[in-house]
């Protein structure tokens, strides 16, 4: 009996360590899908990305009902979305998605805030929590840049109230709460212009291959700073394996 008893007890932490092991061997996915906006563009993506625990849309096109935010099952996984409506800082390309794997169920989700009435299909948050994870994922549509002086003064408008929701949002989390944030940044984040010898570099002296890719933050108070500042001030870094990391998208 005492055996019996020490080898439940043994599958018992076994099955726990897995537990734990498969839910921080975590894929999270972002991109700007430039269409999602229906129920069978979304099972393409989630089919796609089918081993993806989390995946995350900006410039989805889907239009708000009734709610800041939609639930819908798509099979299997969850999907979370704040469409645009017709406001100042929303337009037709606006709308955000947060899509949630098999391995998150009901019971996980915390709590669901969008950025709502302030600039529409811009932000969406998810908290998840249960005793082997906390996280935050989050996806987030800034602006483009603007192309003319005249429209600088809407476009820092919609930044600043973009980033002052994000900034309440993770002020809000616990420590122990990890944010997972997917942006459509449309800005470069924190590079030099140029370096000695007139060698393009990082802020750290690291050679780059490109020109393009040594852009500075465009514009003063535009998302590139004003993210950089975010997630200085909570304490966030910015990953990237890419030296090289040009448009992805020429219209």
């Amino acid at each position: 009996m005492g055996r019996q008893r020490r080898a439940i007890v043994v599958v018992f932490i076994i099955g726990l360590l897995a537990n734990m092991v498969d839910c921080w061997n975590l894929n999270m996915i972002g991109y700007n899908p430039l269409s999602a906006g229906n129920r069978d563009r979304l099972l393409d993506i989630k089919h796609e990305f089918y081993h993806a625990d989390i995946v995350a849309l900006a410039g989805t096109t889907r239009k708000a009902g009734s709610l800041d935010v939609e639930q819908q099952r798509l099979e299997e996984w969850t999907c979370y979305s704040a469409g645009w409506r017709q406001a100042q800082h929303s337009n037709r390309s606006c709308g955000v998605s947060l899509l949630l794997g098999k391995k998150f169920k009901p019971k996980h989700v915390i709590k669901v805030s969008s950025i709502g009435d302030q600039c529409p299909g811009r932000g969406l948050a998810v908290r998840l929590k249960s005793g082997f994870f906390d996280l935050l994922p989050m996806s987030v549509y800034f602006p483009p840049k603007p192309t003319k002086k005249a429209q600088l003064k809407g476009y820092q408008s919609a930044v600043k109230k973009i980033v002052n929701w994000m900034d309440e949002v993770l002020s809000k989390i616990p420590a122990g709460c990890t944010p997972l944030i997917y942006t459509d940044l449309n800005d470069g984040v924190g590079l030099q212009s140029a370096g000695p010898q007139g060698a393009w570099t990082f802020d750290y002296e690291t050679k780059c291959i490109s020109k393009e890719a040594a852009r500075k933050e465009m514009w003063p108070d535009g998302a590139g700073e004003s993210f950089r500042k975010l997630l200085e001030r909570h304490h966030l870094w910015l990953p990237t394996a890419v030296l090289d990391p040009r448009d992805t998208f020429f219209g």
